[in-house]
């Protein structure tokens, strides 16, 4: 008897592609951790006719070794959160595919001194760790 396969969800294709098309593994070989999505270089265009959920204004973690916080202009949209420098959107400077992403509150410990913090977390990748500069802010990254 034939295997039926059903088809797959818009939504689970997108997080199919961008999880497994987007990795590549570190330069150690296979004990390093996965690379991340969000630089530059690896960053997924943004289609200018989109509808976009929300923007705004939000700290970012930073990956480098003193991991500070840097205010980036946000815009969520296909499913996708794209950061940049300023509000213009001129030059992404990194883009998260978010269907395979959790998003959950920070512990005290992991963002210590942000009132407003929360993380995208996935198994393997990066974790990335945001914070707003008011409740409301906060709140708008648990919308659906």
């Amino acid at each position: 008897m034939a295997e039926v396969q059903r088809p797959r969800s818009a939504l689970s294709q997108a997080s199919s592609v961008g999880t497994v098309s987007s990795m590549t593994l570190g330069s150690k070989g296979s004990g390093s951790k996965l690379h991340s999505f969000g630089k530059r270089g690896q960053s997924i265009r943004r289609d200018p006719n989109s509808a976009v959920v929300i923007r705004g204004w939000l700290f970012k973690q930073d990956s480098s070794g003193l991991k500070l916080w840097k205010r980036r202009w946000f815009v969520l949209a296909d499913y996708c959160l794209f950061y940049y420098r300023d509000s213009r959107e001129e030059t992404v400077l990194g883009s998260i595919p978010l269907p395979s992403y959790n998003i959950l509150s920070c512990d005290p410990s992991e963002c210590k001194n942000r009132k407003f913090a929360f993380k995208a977390e996935h198994y393997g990748m990066r974790t990335y760790f945001f914070s707003a500069d008011t409740q409301e802010t906060w709140l708008a990254g648990f919308e659906p």
